[in-house]
């Protein structure tokens, strides 16, 4: 045996590290005695101060689900605000378990950076952590979460992780927004989520604001269960884990699909739900959509409204320059769709059979109509309101480096994007 260990060095040293630390970490006190372990942070500006609010997990021997708990404060900045939550609560804060940081329309329209220095500088590495936007409080949409299992906490899950579901939204993290912030265009997408009272149906924001962008009404995926608010400190600070509207009603999220849009430190504005929709036919990433194609007159069924599924899509682009210097961006969608639901009053039975669902050449032309609708309204947004989220300057960077170079010697690269001749190619498969 002895002989073994010794031509098996590598055992032996082995066997030294266990019997060197395995006594001292077994006699480590647990995280959760020493560590505020951190799941969520809200920053919401209200006047000339930060309030932070602090989403934590409470270990449960008994596996209940009710296992996170909030806390907040006021201070001028949020490096104070952190600093006077790990005090209230005795332990240094965690932030390696982090999912995501929301802020709301305020704390956004100040400076950015303002928010994630604090986080950055921590030995942790927290480029993961997901960005949310809300339009009033922050602190209200962490309240609609009692335990991991909550449906924000599994949407960002599905989202942010899942290798199926993340295909329908692109989140952004800290890392993308540095990123952004030191390269040439400053401009990313944050996803937005809000929240709304059960009765009404209604989001308790609703409406997109800044920079033009027009509202849109409350729907999409809503979720929620929330608990009563449990505790108050002194100082300005408070414990809940639930929030509750001014009518005593607890909130649910209220997932429109909408999109911010930062550029440099600061919100410029949030899109509509339509707006929104419009733009992800530019993001790679994004392979499922739906979309409707309504009134398309049919030979046989005559009127029809169609639920259009998007079941992946190929996406190319290209850049380049034309004889008279004038940069050009083509973008080539190839989409393999379905039908999800036809609408008509003129429907026979051969329309309830898979096989008998074809899209004619007619059909065909109809979704590159409706979609390349959709493109040239996104296109106008961006052009009209100044930011580039497409990968438009960054990839005639990459290309088209030399000419791109002496182009910028008689044009502002701030405005490039408006200046910039777009081309789309459509293809639609009929897929399974």
């Amino acid at each position: 045996m002895l002989k073994y260990l010794w031509r098996n060095k590598l055992l032996i040293l082995l066997l030294i590290l266990i019997i060197v630390f395995c006594p001292t970490t077994i006699g480590l006190p647990e995280q959760g005695r020493t560590d505020c372990i951190v799941t969520a942070v809200g920053v919401d500006k209200k006047g000339e101060e930060f309030e932070v609010t602090l989403q934590y997990i409470v270990p449960q021997s008994n596996g209940g689900q009710q296992n996170l708990k909030t806390s907040k404060q006021k201070g001028k900045s949020v490096g104070e605000v952190f600093e006077k939550l790990s005090l209230e609560l005795g332990k240094s804060l965690g932030f390696s378990h982090c999912r995501f940081i929301v802020f709301n329309d305020e704390a956004s329209d100040d400076n950015l950076t303002k928010i994630f220095d604090y986080l950055l500088r921590q030995k942790t590495n927290t480029n993961n952590i997901v960005l949310i936007s809300t339009k009033e409080s922050a602190s209200d949409l962490l309240g609609t979460a009692s335990g991991i299992d909550s449906d924000l906490y599994t949407f960002l899950s599905n989202s942010g992780f899942s290798n199926e579901l993340k295909e329908y939204n692109d989140l952004t993290t800290i890392g993308d927004f540095y990123r952004s912030y030191f390269g040439p265009t400053k401009s990313l997408c944050v996803y937005v989520v809000e929240t709304k009272t059960p009765n009404t149906g209604g989001s308790s924001s609703e409406g997109a604001s800044g920079g033009g962008a027009t509202s849109s009404k409350s729907g999409g995926s809503s979720s929620g269960s929330s608990s009563k608010s449990t505790s108050s400190s002194s100082g300005g600070s408070s414990s809940s884990s639930g929030s509750s509207s001014s009518g005593g009603e607890q909130k649910q999220i209220s997932n429109e699909e909408r999109i911010a849009i930062i550029k440099g430190k600061k919100r410029l504005l949030t899109l509509s739900n339509e707006e929104s929709q419009n733009l992800i036919w530019f993001n790679k990433n994004i392979k499922r959509i739906k979309f409707e194609v309504k009134d398309y007159q049919d030979a046989k069924k005559g009127k029809v409204d169609t639920l259009v599924n998007v079941t992946n899509r190929l996406v190319s682009k290209k850049v380049y320059f034309d004889e008279n210097f004038v940069p050009h961006y083509k973008l080539s969608v190839k989409s393999y769709v379905r039908a999800s639901q036809l609408v008509s009053e003129n429907l026979s039975n051969e329309d309830y059979e898979i096989s008998q669902n074809r899209f004619d050449d007619n059909f065909i032309n109809a979704l590159k109509k409706e979609v390349l609708t959709k493109l040239r309204k996104s296109e106008e947004n961006f052009k009209t309101n100044n930011y580039d989220v497409i990968d438009c300057f960054d990839l005639f960077y990459k290309y088209k480096n030399k000419e791109l170079k002496e182009y910028l010697k008689t044009h502002l690269q701030d405005d490039f994007i408006k200046n910039v001749v777009f081309e789309y190619d459509l293809s639609f498969i009929q897929g399974s």
